[in-house]
């Protein structure tokens, strides 16, 4: 289902989209591409507000308890926080052996096994990856 209200709120570019949820996914919609798209929080009776950093980048370093997709070992919210406001620590970070190891290709594609990801690792697809992915540890994505 989040995937239709994805498609619907951003569906609706000239209306006042409000999504109810408690569902931290949604937050990844409050951009300034999708002005038009509100997430209310039902539990807390409150509106989110978007974060003042790159979202997506935090929940990849942070990981995500609910979806069971596991963040990067010792790093919680604060530390994911720190290094995608400073570009400067995350590849000070890959200076690092033992925190680099966790972004080799072998590494990277055995966790996708275990979480039966199977159509990333098809082979058009993972090459797709694995290009995206040298380009985020060559600090184009947190440049």
């Amino acid at each position: 289902a989040d995937d239709i209200i994805v498609h619907y709120a951003r569906f609706h570019k000239d209306d006042d989209v409000v999504i109810a949820s408690g569902d931290s996914d949604f937050i990844q919609l409050l951009t300034d591409e999708n002005p038009q798209i509100k997430l209310y929080h039902p539990i807390k009776k409150d509106f989110v507000q978007p974060p003042d950093y790159d979202y997506l980048e935090w929940k990849a370093i942070r990981g995500d308890a609910t979806d069971n997709v596991p963040g990067i070992p010792r790093h919680g919210d604060k530390t994911a926080e720190k290094i995608v406001r400073d570009p400067g620590l995350f590849e000070k970070k890959l200076e690092d052996p033992d925190w680099e190891a966790q972004f080799k290709e072998q590494v990277i594609k055995e966790a996708f096994e275990g979480w039966e990801f199977g159509s990333v690792l098809n082979e058009k697809p993972w090459e797709k990856f694995i290009k995206t992915f040298e380009e985020i540890v060559e600090g184009e994505s947190f440049a």
